[in-house]
């Protein structure tokens, strides 16, 4: 499922990101315990787990000991939509393709048109 360069826990931590974005996870929902997320992605649970204070570390997610982790609030997942919107609309104005765009999420590489 994670295949780039990134640290292995990066890409989980930008796969939830993305999961919160599109609305699989919301305000004050928990998230899938650091096991069975890991079983879920066939991970180690430390893995998850380094991703999941990552996501504490940007205050998209936090934790309540004993009970698990949550999505901070409403205001991450705007912010992130806004971010992701400002990052899309960057790479429109770079002259970059539609195909190259999905060329580079699939193999991570994203060339210019103009080019």
């Amino acid at each position: 499922m994670f295949k780039s360069s990134q640290n292995l826990y990066v890409e989980i931590a930008s796969f939830i990101i993305k999961q919160i974005s599109l609305g699989v996870y919301r305000k004050d929902e928990p998230l899938p315990s650091c096991r069975k997320m890991a079983l879920e992605l066939k991970v180690n649970p430390n893995t998850v787990l380094r991703a999941y204070e990552l996501l504490i570390e940007k205050k998209i997610i936090y934790s309540i000991p004993k009970k698990g982790y949550f999505i901070k609030s409403q205001e991450a997942e705007d912010d992130i939509k806004i971010k992701l919107d400002s990052l899309l609309n960057s790479i429109y104005f770079l002259g970059i393709s539609k195909e190259n765009l999905i060329n580079y999420l699939q193999k991570g590489k994203l060339e210019n048109d103009n080019d």
